[in-house]
């Protein structure tokens, strides 16, 4: 089935990066997990995962691979495993997946309902991006903020195909917006539009040269305006690293902690 909001889901970092998916991806029910499969883009690691009913536990280092084994047999193109859960007080068992050449994430996710607006700096304007140049350089902004954990070639590959999708429904139910000096884009976030009255920011990324001088803040409070005035929601979801810094900086803008989740990924399965 088409992938939209699951009440198996519970957290709502998962459930609206499932919406945002919608146009892609797709959802099968198991037992005690959903499979999400995003044929079109096979090296998005969260696009192509196993989301569980509970954190890990005591020997699910082998059974969850084997289910993401069995699970996406047919899509040889996908060469990583991942797995997402919601966090209800214990992280679970990751140790034996750490100890595997695992990946943790550990994330925050954060609402509200009143954004916190922030200068433009000195030099720079925001708007939407608009024109075939301004995606140009939205992917080249992708590349240019590439985390190390990540190899170059698929992340490439992966990377051009979530602009494209990320261009094609902003037309649809959202937004992209730019930090600009001149045509120069410096940095940027998408905001979605999604059902009950909430929309999902996607991607908040600053060139490396460009930060630290409040360019993300003030990005978070366009979209986060432009989302509550133009597609008259109620509430914006922002989801952060637990520990990392943009998360101190969505505390600043009026985000609050409201629930937590986790996943694992590794790549060359």
């Amino acid at each position: 089935m088409p992938a939209t909001f699951n009440q198996r889901v519970r957290t709502l970092g998962w459930r609206t990066e499932i919406e945002i998916e919608r146009d892609r991806s797709t959802l099968e029910e198991r037992d005690g997990y959903i499979v999400m499969r995003t044929p079109s883009n096979p090296g998005y690691h969260m696009g192509n995962m196993l989301i569980f009913d509970r954190p890990p536990q005591t020997g699910d280092e082998d059974r969850w691979a084997q289910l993401f084994e069995a699970n996406f047999a047919a899509y040889p193109q996908v060469r990583h495993a991942a797995f997402a859960w919601s966090v209800d007080g214990e992280l679970g068992s990751i140790e034996p997946f750490l100890d595997r050449g695992y990946a943790v994430q550990r994330r925050a996710v954060m609402r509200t309902g009143e954004v916190r607006e922030f200068p433009v700096p000195q030099g720079l304007h925001v708007r939407a991006l608009a024109t075939e140049r301004d995606w140009e350089q939205q992917l080249a902004l992708g590349l240019a903020t590439r985390e190390e954990q990540y190899d170059a070639l698929p992340y490439a590959a992966f990377k051009a195909a979530q602009v494209a999708y990320h261009r094609r429904i902003a037309e649809k139910f959202g937004v992209w917006m730019g930090a600009f000096e001149g045509e120069h884009l410096t940095g940027s976030c998408g905001v979605f539009s999604l059902r009950g009255g909430i929309a999902r920011y996607q991607d908040v990324s600053v060139l490396p040269g460009y930060r630290n001088r409040g360019i993300a803040r003030c990005l978070i409070g366009a979209a986060g305006r432009y989302a509550l005035e133009r597609f008259g929601v109620k509430d914006v979801i922002i989801v952060a690293e637990e520990d990392d810094f943009p998360r101190k900086i969505y505390e600043r803008a009026g985000f609050t902690l409201q629930q937590r989740e986790a996943a694992l990924w590794i790549s060359h399965r």
